[in-house]
């Protein structure tokens, strides 16, 4: 899998983990991959405001990318995991600043553990 067929698959796989006033966006950057995260506003039907920033860094994406399909259906599974223990917290406003979520590079050692 190429780096641009990985950003489209994590962009269907998370994006349904959000209720539907929450709005994702990929932005690419040089090296770490970032999923933005905008809530509708209650005064406004297509008004959004930024809620959350959710940041795939590089080393992850290398050591995901170097694992057999096998092993990427449970590094996703302890991700869509780790995005919904995240969500469940998350209490939306527009003066709250951004909440930024990093994904946790023992995602792909915990995911490891439980394929044999």
């Amino acid at each position: 899998m190429e780096e641009n067929e990985l950003i489209e698959y994590w962009t269907d796989l998370i994006d349904p983990i959000f209720p539907s006033d929450g709005k994702m966006h990929y932005y690419p950057a040089k090296s770490n991959f970032y999923f933005d995260i905008s809530w509708r506003r209650e005064t406004g039907f297509n008004k959004f405001f930024p809620a959350i920033q959710i940041i795939i860094e590089r080393e992850f994406i290398e050591d995901y990318l170097g694992e057999s399909e096998r092993i990427w259906s449970a590094i996703d599974d302890k991700l869509i995991g780790f995005i919904k223990s995240k969500l469940s917290m998350f209490n939306p406003h527009p003066d709250k600043p951004v909440e930024i979520w990093y994904v946790p590079s023992t995602i792909i050692r915990d995911a490891k553990k439980t394929v044999r």
